[in-house]
């Protein structure tokens, strides 16, 4: 609300005071989520295995990384998905925080849905890791690894749904310094 104090106009002395009516403000969640995928950890010890560069007819394995951050709000029904492209294999070793996360062989989908992110968990993440066996297609360019990346998830205290989408990646990890120009599959 906003309130003034009026003690005169001019030369007369009134001593009013006016209101405003109550502003609401609702924030919507600012909850995102981040996608990455990983040959080496940020310390430089490997956690993927095969050829770096990847080699066309040959499997390298990644681990990709789904971090949900939030500061404020809490969720309901979050549902993270994205579908592997046909070079890629589900690799059956995952990381979950919280909730559960599949694999859909048939659709060649990722989900990992989990019931609820209170409003003090600020951070969840899982990880997966999927096998890349690039075709001579591949030769000469990087490798896709993942397709786009959907995020939903019910905000409770707006009544309101969050949808995020992230783009594709591909064998060009710009953030894994060890494996950093090292994305363009060989023959």
């Amino acid at each position: 609300t906003v309130e003034g104090n009026i003690r005169t106009v001019g030369e007369d002395e009134v001593n009013r005071v006016v209101q405003s009516k109550p502003i609401e403000l609702r924030y919507r969640s600012n909850a995102d989520l981040s996608v990455e995928a990983r040959y080496f950890l940020e310390e430089g010890a490997p956690i993927g295995s095969g050829p770096l560069p990847p080699i066309a007819g040959e499997t390298t394995r990644y681990r990709v990384y789904w971090v949900v951050d939030k500061t404020i709000h809490e969720l309901e029904n979050v549902r993270v998905e994205a579908t592997l492209p046909n070079i890629a294999a589900w690799a059956d070793r995952t990381l979950v925080e919280a909730g559960v996360l599949n694999y859909d062989e048939e659709e060649r989908k990722v989900v990992w849905e989990l019931n609820k992110m209170p409003h003090d968990i600020e951070r969840l993440e899982a990880w997966f890791e999927i096998d890349l066996t690039p075709a001579e297609f591949d030769i000469g360019r990087f490798a896709s690894l993942l397709g786009e990346t959907r995020f939903v998830a019910s905000d409770q205290d707006v009544e309101e749904e969050l949808s995020r989408s992230k783009p594709p990646i591909s064998t060009d990890l710009q953030n894994d310094e060890g494996a950093r120009g090292k994305g363009v599959v060989r023959a």
